[in-house]
């Protein structure tokens, strides 16, 4: 399976008071996949991120990622397809990780440093918990 991205957007995203129990500097973190339901062959990485700004203050994003790929991206395939699982998160991270520092400067605070995410390891834990699930 080849891969495009066509494009990255915010689809929400505040600044708010702390509304959630996060500790000093952690992070909330977890992606999606999601079919296009405007082309067969375009999916949507999606990325969920809330951290903790200062001492009470939180950034929460809905991020996505539009892919195209050369074959059908069904709700099955994405979720089974360790290439699109591991590959497609890489590939958009760094832009939400631009998006976040920008929004954050601009916003008078400190950019974040995001850490950098093994991509592989998720898809492993997931695949695992799958498994773990069904036996």
């Amino acid at each position: 399976m080849k891969i495009k991205l066509i494009r990255t957007f915010a689809e929400e995203f505040s600044l708010s008071s702390l509304n959630e129990d996060l500790e000093r500097d952690e992070i909330s973190f977890t992606t999606f996949t999601a079919a296009s339901s405007f082309s067969p062959s375009r999916f949507f990485i999606g990325f969920n991120l809330t951290l903790r700004i200062e001492e009470q203050n939180q950034f929460a994003v809905k991020y996505l990622a539009e892919f195209e790929s050369d074959s059908e991206a069904t709700p099955e395939v994405l979720e089974n397809n360790s290439f699109v699982q591991v590959n497609a998160p890489a590939i958009a991270y760094p832009f939400l990780r631009a998006f976040i520092a920008t929004i954050m400067l601009n916003a008078g605070y400190e950019p974040p440093m995001l850490p950098a995410v093994n991509f592989q390891a998720l898809y492993q834990k997931r695949v695992s918990s799958k498994n773990k699930d069904n036996t």
